[in-house]
């Protein structure tokens, strides 16, 4: 008997798994065909094939109901095969998570035995080396950039106001990214209102997840956008930095994955406070901002008018009081003492102005008898 592996491409076939299942593997998939032949001289009984996997490959399936324990797939046994005649099993693998070669270096090596004596073993194994894996199948560094676009000069928000995000997801190879998709998850400051780009929150899912349109292909050293209309609610004082007097950061993370393998997860999502327009981070500003600091002074300003306004009008009362006090005096009424509340008698005051009066008169009488 004699054996023969031949590889092919199974796109299409076989199992194949997101992104998110299987985060370090790339999820092409292989189908190796074992083609058994009896060169004689009598029938063949029980016909069996073992494939021994390498270390660079898994084992998906088989359609033809070889199955398999760890990497080693066995199929048949074949209940006979004739003297001439040929048979073939289809085994579907892929890539092991964490291969990163070419798939130069890639050997598979099969088996076939049976029940009847075989009079020339020397050909019942066979291998191949090297598997031709195409670059949808290998590494792709993808990088995601997400940006808030502002009027210019601008680099807050106000509650109420609307703006759009631009998302931007960058391959840099050297592989073509296979099946990627975007999601955006919003922080309860924003809402969703439109993306001309499709992204919207999936029915019956979480009401703050934004979904993209997945892509199917993203070749090395391009880029793809996706846009993002939203409107600011409030102030979100859960976030994580706490706000200082003018400013709530607004954080916003959106993510890229795809299931072709990246070396490097560390950028597939934007980083915390670099969404404002210059690359910081975006503020959500309350109603009135910074003018309510102007408020503030002017509330400041009308407080020491009012102070001042207060004194003047005191200093007013206290003289229309000493007026009042002295027209009291001059009727010869009830005064009061000074700081004191206590009452002046009336015969007290008669008697002071006839004093006053004698004295006068006396200083006058002194003055005209003067040489």
């Amino acid at each position: 008997m004699s054996g023969a592996l031949v590889p092919t491409a199974a796109d299409g076939g076989g199992e194949r798994e997101s992104r998110e299942n299987a985060p370090s593997a790339a999820r092409e998939t292989f189908d190796y065909v074992v083609t058994v032949t009896n060169r004689g001289p009598s029938t063949a009984r029980e016909v069996r094939v073992t494939d021994r996997l390498p270390p660079s490959l898994e084992f998906v399936s088989s359609r033809d109901g070889c199955t398999a324990s760890g990497r080693t797939a066995v199929c048949g046994p074949l209940a006979s095969l004739a003297v001439g005649a040929s048979h073939a099993w289809v085994i579907t693998v892929r890539l092991a998570a964490d291969y990163r070669g070419d798939g130069t270096d890639i050997v598979n090596e099969a088996v076939v035995d049976a029940s009847t004596s075989d009079p020339d073993s020397r050909n019942n194994s066979t291998s191949l080396t090297g598997l031709e894996i195409p670059p949808s199948a290998r590494t792709a560094d993808l990088s995601l950039e997400k940006t808030a676009l502002l009027a210019k000069g601008r680099e807050h928000v106000r509650a109420g106001e609307k703006f759009t995000y631009l998302i931007t997801v960058r391959n840099q190879g050297p592989a073509t990214a296979r099946r990627l998709q975007v999601t955006d998850r919003l922080p309860a400051s924003l809402v969703l209102l439109s993306s001309p780009d499709d992204c919207e929150v999936p029915k019956g899912g979480d009401r703050l997840l934004v979904v993209c349109p997945s892509l199917d292909r993203l070749a090395a050293g391009e880029k793809a956008e996706f846009r993002i209309t939203v409107r600011a609610v409030t102030a979100d004082r859960a976030a994580a930095q706490p706000p200082d007097d003018i400013c709530t950061p607004i954080e916003n993370i959106a993510r890229v994955t795809s299931a072709t393998f990246d070396p490097d997860l560390s950028d597939n999502a934007n980083g915390r406070g670099t969404t404002g327009p210059g690359g910081g981070r975006l503020c959500l500003v309350s109603e009135g901002g910074r003018e309510q600091h102007g408020g503030h002074d002017g509330r400041h300003e009308g407080h020491e008018d009012g102070r001042e306004d207060g004194h003047h009008g005191r200093d007013d009362e206290h003289q229309d009081g000493r007026e009042h006090h002295d027209a009291r005096e001059q009727h010869g009424g009830r005064g009061d003492l000074a700081h004191s509340g206590t009452a002046v008698p009336a015969w007290l005051l008669w008697t002071s102005a006839a004093l006053v009066a004698g004295g006068a008169a006396l200083r006058t009488a002194f003055r005209t008898r003067r040489p």
